[in-house]
């Protein structure tokens, strides 16, 4: 697991869950803003995992006007989960999309 001193900065979880609940750590950010989340997502190797793990190339953003809705598709869902890497500490985090493996026939 991940250490967080006390002394950092609040940094705020971004997940990729599906309607069946399967959820994966994207990431954490410092700001919780439109462009953080697009950065984020919009590097190569966590692009590249979200493609394998869900199968879809693009995603639409669900309420141009809220940045905590995410982005969606097809079950998929790319949002601030909520949560901190702080609170995380205590309930565990999720799995980190880089080191995801798929699963047969999902």
């Amino acid at each position: 697991m991940r250490t967080l001193a006390t002394h950092e900065p609040t940094r705020h979880e971004i997940e990729l869950r599906h309607d069946d609940g399967r959820a994966y750590l994207v990431g954490y950010v410092a700001r919780t803003t439109g462009q953080a989340l697009r950065e984020t997502v919009q590097e190569p190797e966590r692009w590249a995992a979200i493609t394998r793990i869900t199968g879809r190339d693009a995603f639409a953003i669900v309420n141009p006007r809220s940045v905590a809705e995410g982005y969606r598709q097809a079950g998929w869902t790319l949002r601030y989960s909520g949560h901190t890497q702080r609170d995380r500490r205590s309930t565990g985090e999720l799995p980190f999309i880089l080191d995801a493996k798929l699963e047969p026939g999902s």
